[in-house]
């Protein structure tokens, strides 16, 4: 059941909508908890703040517990799904810039973020959003492939460049990852 079809929509008009609380209360709590938190993801996006308070307060009315760690999850992924081509442009023209002429797709990152549940390689975290990092930088000889590339979030990868190690932390699976 599609969340359109039972959640309200916000009006732009003074009117407003109840509602159907009948279909509401007959789903199981956690999926009318889904359903909520997909609707309010969709208008943190749209940056509709009077539709995500108006979501959160019918929930909390209907006794449905929504799950924090979930929509910040959600709206991180977002984020990242939303950007991956610009961000793989970003470092294709720097690799340009050196010399390379290989260089990873929108796609290939956006598999590889999959692959990894969208969690940083080094750390496991899931809520923050995930920098591309060369394992072996370009600037040392490495290429823009895919292959060179791992996820990883900014307070990892600042750590990793600060102390000047270059690690591969792909072959190294930690103990949070279990292969699809």
């Amino acid at each position: 059941m599609s969340a359109d079809a039972i959640l309200p929509q916000p009006q732009t008009t003074s009117e407003s909508t109840s509602p159907d609380c009948a279909a509401l209360l007959s789903l199981d709590p956690a999926e009318a908890a889904r359903l909520f938190e997909q609707q309010i993801v969709k208008f943190k996006q749209r940056k509709n703040w009077p539709a995500v308070q108006g979501f959160k307060q019918l929930a909390a009315a209907l006794g449905i517990k929504l799950d924090r760690r979930r929509i910040r999850r959600a709206m991180v992924r977002a984020a990242m799904i939303g950007n991956a081509g610009c961000r793989a442009a970003r470092h294709r023209d720097r690799a340009r810039a050196l010399g390379r002429r290989e260089h990873f797709s929108a796609e290939e990152w956006l598999a590889l973020l999959e692959f990894y549940r969208y969690r940083c390689c080094f750390c496991g975290r899931d809520t923050v959003k995930l920098e591309v990092d060369h394992v072996v930088p370009l600037g040392q000889g490495g290429s823009n492939r895919i292959e060179n590339i791992q996820p990883l979030c900014a307070d990892c990868h600042a750590f990793l460049c600060l102390i000047g190690r270059q690690e591969d932390h792909r072959r190294r699976l930690p103990e949070w990852f279990e292969p699809r």
